[in-house]
């Protein structure tokens, strides 16, 4: 059941929900399509805005369907979707795969980077080798400061992860928040975020802005969903 809606307009029209339910549930609840959806099954980037980089799409790197993603860690390797209007809810759903990736202990690349219209950092999905383990952790940028959550073990095969970003309703709101699932799984909340000076126009997914490595291995992207609402598995 719908708890309560609301909606209001800064600089673009937007709504708000928030749901006494679970998120499968909801996920039925609402049908309104996906803001994007792209799983590379035209067997190139053409559906995104734009491409820097090289991103490699191929049969070799399907994780769901017929075609995939291939994007090396050595260089910023990744594709951006904009959209027409900033959003003050996105949820993102993405399928991702290490496939053996040879890292350094510590070499980390964001995989997935949300922007806000005018280009301000939103946020982001950060892949990690460390310990002998690949991690996930996820950022939310707040007007003063960033909020992490804790690294979060993936083994080396495919793992699909979703993250919902919010952003806050108003000054002196701080009701932001960030939520991490992977495979279904809800990982972590950041709740309470400074961060209504942001909207969501723009975000990126592939290898940007690697540090503490220097790894040429590629690894693999596929499915990846902006919506409204919770997605799930493909």
């Amino acid at each position: 059941m719908l708890a309560s809606t609301r909606c209001r307009v800064r600089g673009f029209l937007s709504s708000r929900m928030s749901f006494a339910t679970s998120p499968r549930i909801v996920n039925r609840l609402l049908t309104s399509p996906p803001y994007f959806a792209d799983s590379f099954e035209s067997g190139d980037t053409s559906a995104w805005s734009a491409e820097d980089g090289t991103v490699t799409v191929d049969g070799a790197s399907a994780l769901i369907g017929s075609y995939g993603a291939s994007v090396a860690l050595d260089a910023n390797n990744s594709v951006r979707k904009d959209y027409a209007s900033g959003y003050e809810f996105v949820a993102v759903r993405f399928y991702i795969d290490p496939d053996g990736a040879s890292m350094s202990n510590g070499e980390t690349s964001r995989v997935i980077l949300p922007r806000s219209s005018g280009w301000d950092y939103v946020g982001h999905i950060e892949f990690q080798y460390a310990s002998g383990n690949y991690r996930i952790k996820g950022t939310i940028a707040g007007d003063i400061s960033n909020t992490d959550t804790s690294w979060y073990v993936i083994t080396d095969e495919s793992h699909f992860v979703e993250v919902h970003w919010t952003i806050a309703s108003g000054v002196g709101a701080n009701n932001g928040e960030l939520k991490l699932y992977i495979d279904g799984v809800l990982k972590e909340t950041l709740p309470s975020i400074d961060n209504d000076t942001f909207d969501i126009g723009k975000i990126d997914m592939g290898s940007r802005d690697r540090f503490s490595g220097s790894s040429t291995d590629p690894f693999l992207l596929d499915a990846f969903v902006a919506s409204d609402r919770y997605i799930g598995p493909a």
